[in-house]
């Protein structure tokens, strides 16, 4: 069986070479009238679950995307991204464990996630500002440092809304993430982001 990180990382190196690939293919200012694939980059803010002195509720996110139009109101997003959560300060107890047996204090925990998936939009007229709505699924690598890791597959669904500026997009979006992941892990986040796709 195939450890979790040599899985993602052979899936993230084939993933990045296809969208290098892609992205050489895409001509520039790829938003233009004439053409129906585009790239773009996103990044801003992460929520998730948290757990008392062990899990933040609150990260950082990066990401990056291909993707192609599909008809007039409709496009195809292959995505890419990292989200990171920092270890909370630790609270321990004055009293200890109160008289717990054995007495173990929780571990506060560094969480870094990776992701691919493949998202749908459905969007308005690309010649002013528009809302959109998108739906995925794709996989996910949770690390949670000290020493434990697991791959799994996710659902998301989406809004925002898209602002044409020159030959790029730009956008404010939300997407909830819910992934079919073990209790001991995260199982969603909430990336809050501005993306650009040119």
């Amino acid at each position: 069986m195939i450890e979790p990180r040599v899985f993602v990382r052979k899936l993230l190196s084939r993933a990045a070479v296809a969208v290098l690939g892609l992205a050489c293919a895409v001509p520039g200012h790829a938003q233009s009238g004439s053409s129906k694939s585009y790239v773009g980059l996103d990044a801003g803010l992460t929520f998730d679950a948290s757990e008392f002195s062990v899990r933040s509720a609150l990260g950082a996110s990066i990401g990056g995307l291909v993707g192609r139009r599909l008809g007039r109101g409709a496009a195809a997003e292959l995505r890419f991204g990292f989200e990171r959560f920092g270890a909370p300060t630790r609270i321990i107890n004055p009293g200890g464990c109160l008289g717990a047996v054995p007495c173990v204090l929780p571990t506060p925990e560094r969480v870094h996630i990776a992701t691919l998936g493949l998202d749908v939009l459905a969007h308005g007229s690309l010649e002013n500002a528009f809302p959109f709505l998108l739906v995925g699924v794709g996989g996910r690598y949770v690390d949670a440092h000290p020493g434990r890791s697991e791959v799994r597959p996710y659902v998301e669904f989406g809004t925002g809304i898209g602002i044409p500026v020159g030959r790029t997009t730009m956008s404010v979006e939300a997407r909830y993430q819910l992934a079919f992941a073990n209790s001991e892990f995260p199982a969603w986040t909430l990336p809050l982001a501005l993306a650009v796709r040119f």
